[in-house]
């Protein structure tokens, strides 16, 4: 009989699944509390697995997990996350715990899991994911995000991780898609698994075959590797980046594989064909992709399971703040800098951007930003050059006045677009279409000195 640890601040979780555990032949020892937690550790010889609620809110649950895995021994632990708090998720995970559940789920949905973990050989699953180069500590991006887009778009992705379904991410380019399909893979069963990607674009039918199925003849293909990404991900994830660029005769061939990887699961094994799940990244929109490129009908279909699409950066500006704060908490580390955050003119500098180059160019400015600051709150002035053309959407500059005065109008004018720019000369002459002497000549005019950026 398998002995649970059990540990939730809330009495009425620690009875409903403390008897619900027990019911169905497990032994669980309750904890409420990290204290209560450490004693029980200290004074009961063996535990077999660990099941923490972590859907309340505590700042330092992270530690706590981390804490509990090593004290251990790395048995395994099961987490209990909200729905849409992927980032907790992938956490939990990277701080040692064995799986995690999203809730509310279901009492059989419960006890599968328990099971699940109680019968897991972790120590095992570990050191054979770890021959295959894997790390829990993989760098992928993650933040909370404020608009409701992202918020159903993580709650998307949390489910459909949890299944063997075929995905496709569609999105511009910049918007991650990769980022995602690490995150699906390393929040799914597959985890311990390979995840490979394969780049389609601009590549001849040799190389991608070669890549994808690997060859048998060494003079085929000199430079490739003898096995292909589908052997080498058995167990794990292929993420196909922009699969319309695949030659037609190779789609046919990833069409024959998954049907008969389909037809050996309904048989009852997988027998000699490897298991891969496949995530693609697609630019195109959906209901366009397989008229508009040469994807064929047959390999999108099998695709095509499922379908979650990224909406641009400019269209979810609400989450720009929160991504340059995980950005520069992960980032400031290695350029062993302490920033707090950044100022309001620096963020409205970055929300009156268009962000043509989405998450990634997002990602290139803090990059730039952290390496050339010597501030713990980031100013405009710390900001990089960014392309005039994309700079200040003008549909959306307004400006309060209480005359229309001429010299006012211009002063004010001015006065907006200096702080826009945070007071980048070159860039607020850009943005009124005059050179930069004469707006020199209209900032002395005005007194607005003061606004320019500082030297």
């Amino acid at each position: 009989m398998k002995n649970f640890l059990l540990v939730s601040p809330k009495q009425n979780r620690l009875d409903h699944i403390g008897n619900l555990l027990r019911e169905n032949g497990f032994k669980v020892v309750r904890a409420g509390s990290e204290s209560e937690v450490i004693f029980c550790l200290n004074r009961i010889a063996s535990i077999d697995a660990v099941v923490v609620d972590v859907t309340f809110t505590s700042e330092s649950w992270p530690a706590f997990i981390e804490f509990i895995s090593i004290y251990t021994g790395g048995k395994p632990l099961l987490c209990l996350i909200s729905q849409a708090d992927l980032k907790t998720a992938a956490s939990v995970l990277k701080k040692g715990a064995y799986d995690y559940l999203l809730e509310p789920a279901d009492d059989e949905e419960l006890v599968d899991a328990c099971q699940k973990v109680a019968d897991s050989n972790f120590a095992a699953e570990i050191a054979r994911a770890r021959s295959n180069n894997w790390s829990r500590e993989q760098e992928i991006f993650l933040y909370l995000p404020k608009s409701k887009v992202m918020r159903q778009r993580f709650q998307q992705l949390g489910i459909l991780a949890r299944t063997e379904a075929n995905l496709v991410l569609q999105g511009s380019a910049g918007v991650l898609k990769e980022n995602f399909a690490r995150l699906c893979h390393f929040l799914s069963p597959r985890r311990f698994a390979p995840f490979i990607t394969v780049q389609c674009r601009q590549k001849n039918f040799q190389t991608l075959f070669a890549e994808i199925f690997g060859v048998d003849d060494d003079r085929q293909v000199a430079a490739s590797p003898r096995t292909g990404a589908i052997e080498r991900a058995h167990g794990g994830t292929i993420f196909l980046d922009e699969p319309d660029e695949l030659p037609v005769n190779i789609q046919y061939k990833l069409v024959d594989f998954i049907e008969e990887l389909e037809r050996s699961v309904v048989a009852g094994g997988r027998k000699e064909i490897p298991d891969v799940r496949f995530i693609c990244g697609a630019k195109s929109p959906v209901d366009e992709f397989s008229k508009a490129t040469s994807l064929q009908t047959g390999l999108w279909g099998k695709m095509a399971t499922a379908i979650v699409h990224f909406p641009a950066l400019s269209e979810r500006k609400d989450d720009i703040e929160t991504m340059i704060m995980e950005w520069i908490d992960f980032k400031s580390f290695y350029n062993h800098k302490a920033i707090d955050g950044l100022s309001k003119d620096a963020l409205n500098v970055l929300a009156n951007y268009s962000w043509p180059g989405n998450d990634e160019e997002l990602e290139q400015i803090v990059e730039k930003t952290l390496a050339a600051t010597d501030h713990a709150v980031i100013q405009p002035s710390d900001l990089p050059e960014f392309d005039d053309r994309h700079y200040l959407d003008r549909k959306e500059f307004h400006l309060r006045l209480n005359s229309f005065l001429l010299d006012h109008v211009e002063e004010k004018l001015i006065s907006r677009v200096l702080v826009h720019s945070g007071g980048n000369i070159s860039r607020s002459a850009t943005t009124l279409g005059i050179s930069r002497g004469t707006l020199y000549n209209k900032i002395r005019k005005y007194g607005l000195e003061e606004m320019l950026e500082k030297q």
